[in-house]
């Protein structure tokens, strides 16, 4: 058989909080773990957190893990003025207590301040994606969700939906410059890695 016919199939399963972020994330969820020869048994089974996540967090794990039989959850929210880093620890405080075995099985990802940044942070991609040629990237000062929105204002008509042009972004955002730039990204990548090796280890295991 083929390495991607051996890949390692799992569930998976995403808690996130911004109403048009779902799509996006699902994209760069699976190519992450494409990175590791992972891909989703099914649809990523993906619940917004309505009331905010952390609220959510210990009822979202109960239904991935106990109910879904989901094999590798994902948490990722926006860091709501807080440092990522604060509620980050927030959220593996709430898996924590609901049952101290859901981190082993949980990859939490805070974005600061919101995921337009890990979207607009590869400038070739942004380039690419709103046609700006060798225009000038505008708007420095903004907030990444406001300076998308500069942006998009500006391209030439007709055009994509903003929702399509994030959802193309986060289909060709370069993670290594992720990675390098973005410490909340590379904390996420960091705890994929650690999980996403670990359900390696088990699939290959359970074939031996």
């Amino acid at each position: 058989m083929s390495d991607e016919e051996n890949n390692p199939e799992v569930k998976v399963g995403l808690s996130y909080e911004g109403r048009s972020d779902k799509e996006p994330l699902e994209i760069i969820v699976k190519r992450l773990l494409l990175e590791y020869g992972i891909k989703p048994k099914e649809d990523i089974f993906s619940r917004k957190s309505a009331t905010g996540i952390i609220g959510n967090t210990r009822k979202h794990a109960r239904l991935f893990y106990t109910l879904e039989s989901i094999q590798l959850g994902f948490f990722i929210t926006d860091s709501d003025k807080e440092k990522f880093q604060k509620r980050r620890e927030k959220i593996l405080k709430e898996l924590k207590k609901e049952n101290p075995s859901y981190l082993l099985n949980s990859v939490v990802g805070v974005i600061e301040p919101h995921l337009e940044k890990w979207l607009i942070t590869d400038k070739n991609a942004l380039r690419s994606v709103l046609k700006l040629g060798s225009k000038k990237i505008t708007g420095k000062g903004l907030t990444p969700k406001e300076q998308l929105a500069h942006l998009y204002s500006k391209m030439d008509i007709p055009r994509l939906t903003l929702f399509q042009v994030e959802i193309k972004l986060a289909e060709s955002v370069d993670f290594w410059l992720l990675n390098k730039n973005c410490g909340d990204f590379k904390a996420f990548y960091e705890d994929l890695a650690a999980k996403a090796k670990r359900i390696c280890s088990i699939e290959v295991a359970s074939m031996s």
